[in-house]
């Protein structure tokens, strides 16, 4: 998949701040969820201003990917914390390229006094 900005969603995130994100894995009957999954089931890209970011770049602003709550929920999440300012993309993808999260970010010193702002297609 080729990013562009401005195709999905962006959420405007604080520099040096940790931003959760969570997404739930379907099946390929779109209504099964998918558990037990782990951090190496999910593949990741992740682009700083349109540039795909290297794996030590990755592992600095990513954190493990891991299953939320108990009970095979199929529910996964992870806090993103991004160490310089610019507009950031993030996506996730499970199996044969099936993406399962994606989302940019515009990464700022500071926010409005009315708090964060999501622009876009949610």
């Amino acid at each position: 998949r080729n990013f562009k900005v401005g195709d999905v969603a962006t959420l405007d995130v604080l520099l040096n701040k940790a931003v959760p994100f969570h997404f739930t894995v379907f099946g390929e009957d779109g209504f099964t969820k998918i558990s037990e999954l782990t951090a190496n089931n999910f593949a990741i890209n992740l682009l700083k201003n349109n540039v795909f970011q290297d794996q030590a770049t990755k592992d600095t602003v990513l954190g493990a990917i891991a299953e939320l709550g108990s009970g095979g929920s199929g529910k996964y999440g992870a806090n993103a914390t991004f160490d310089s300012t610019g507009v950031w993309q993030l996506e996730v993808t499970y199996g044969a390229g099936k993406q399962v999260f994606e989302r940019e970010f515009n990464v700022v010193v500071s926010l409005p006094s009315d708090g964060p702002k999501s622009r876009g297609i949610v």
